[in-house]
Formats: C-alpha cells, sequence, structure tokens
C-alpha cells in the first residue's frame, strides 16, 4: 500500500514510499563512472559465479558501444538509464539472476538509437537467453504502425499478455526508472504527463501485478508524474 501521511506534502509521502530504491539509484547518478561503480556492485553479489559476471560485463559494454554518442532528454549519457534499472533489479529487488540483469542492461541495444543490430549480433556478444529478452523489448518490431499509441498498445500488450516472466520483469524496472527521472519540460507538459498516465494504468501497473514485483513503486512512479514531481535529478 502507498504510504499515506496526510499531514506531509505529496513529495514527502513519495520520498517515504520510495526512499530505499532513491537512495540506490542516487548513488549511480553521483557516480562520475556509474558502470565501473555498477560492476563493482556486481562483483559483490555474484561473486561466486565468474561465468555470470562475465555475461554482465560483456552485456554491459556492448551497451556502452550501442549508446556510445546517445543522450537522454536529461543531458545525461543514455547508458545511465539501462545501468540503473539494472540496479534496481540485482540491488533493489535483489534477483541476483545474470540473465535478467544482462538483459536489462541491454534492453534498448537493438532500439533507440538508431543503429539496427540484428538478434544474431545481438546473441554472438551477449547469449542466447539475452537476446531473446532484448528482442521482446524491441518495440522496432512493430514499426509498420504508424500511429504511436497503436503502436506502444500492440508491443506493451504482447508483453503483458505472452511475454515471459523475465522480459516483464526488465521492463517494469526500465519504465519505473524512466518514470523517476522525467525532462523538466516534458514533466511540464501536460499532454506528455496525460500519455504517460495513461500508459502506467494500461500496461505497467498491469505488468508489474503479473509478476509481483515493483507493483507499489510503479503506482507511487504514476503519482509523481500526476503531481509533475521529479524525484531524481
Amino acid at each position: 500500500m502507498i504510504y499515506e501521511n496526510y499531514g506531509a506534502s505529496t513529495t514527502d509521502a513519495l520520498e517515504a514510499t520510495l526512499g530505499p530504491l532513491l537512495d540506490i539509484l542516487r548513488r549511480y547518478e553521483r557516480e562520475t563512472d556509474p558502470s565501473k561503480y555498477f560492476m563493482e556492485q556486481v562483483r559483490r553479489s555474484f561473486h561466486s559465479s565468474p561465468a555470470d559476471i562475465k555475461l554482465i560485463g560483456n552485456t554491459l559494454f556492448f551497451a556502452n558501444e550501442a549508446h556510445r554518442y546517445q543522450l537522454r532528454l536529461t543531458g545525461k549519457p543514455y547508458v545511465i538509464h539501462p545501468i540503473s534499472a539494472a540496479a534496481i533489479i540485482f540491488e533493489y529487488l535483489e534477483i541476483i539472476d545474470a540473465i535478467i540483469v544482462a538483459g536489462t542492461l541491454g534492453h534498448d541495444i537493438r532500439e533507440d538509437h538508431g543503429k539496427v543490430w540484428s538478434r544474431w549480433h545481438v546473441r554472438e556478444r551477449t547469449s542466447a537467453s539475452v537476446a531473446e529478452i532484448i528482442s521482446w523489448c524491441n518495440r522496432n518490431d512493430y514499426a509498420e504502425i504508424n500511429d504511436k499509441r497503436r503502436r506502444d498498445d500492440a508491443f506493451l500488450g504482447n508483453i503483458l499478455r505472452e511475454g515471459p516472466l523475465e522480459v516483464r520483469i526488465v521492463k517494469s524496472a526500465e519504465k519505473l526508472h524512466n518514470n523517476l527521472t522525467p525532462a523538466p519540460e516534458k514533466l511540464a507538459d501536460p499532454e506528455w504527463r496525460g500519455r504517460k498516465v495513461r500508459t502506467i494504468e494500461k500496461w505497467y501497473e498491469p505488468i508489474t501485478r503479473s509478476t509481483g514485483f515493483l507493483v507499489e513503486e510503479m503506482t507511487a512512479s504514476r503519482i509523481a508524474i500526476e503531481n509533475k514531481i521529479c524525484l531524481l535529478t
């Protein structure tokens, strides 16, 4: 249940609800080299499995290559997004699963940056299981649908109905991070907020409920957007 304190502001209530998660994400926002810091945390969590560490490291290297010249709307290097989403998986949720963590790191490799990476190439650079997650996260497969809302509905509806548990966990974590780090000009736009709130209510809250992970946190992120609150800057 979302933290409720009627004597507190909405921001205070959201901070109380999301405090431990925000603490983790703020650590990454402060790092000058988030990739190096991320791998230090991975080695602590996956210390008994060199193969898992290698898979995660290879995928992170690939993500850095794919997003090398890309910036988020906030102005930060794009790779902070998949890194932070992966940190949600293994630091906050404590899901010590190299396939899910690597899939989260690579979830945008096949979209967003203008270069088309084949599924075969992604598999060669990561693993068959990680490539499968990344393919599920590829909106470009729905490019023939011209209307963005219908395209997103087809993409997210397929994930909710047919997507493996691992994919739904990845999409929940990466959307949560996006919701918590909106660009100020987007947050000030009522049309943008309306679209975001609709997408969260229609797809992402059901996706989190289907996994049992990040249900409360996703709802809190929706409330933040509705109220024009950016909790991570």
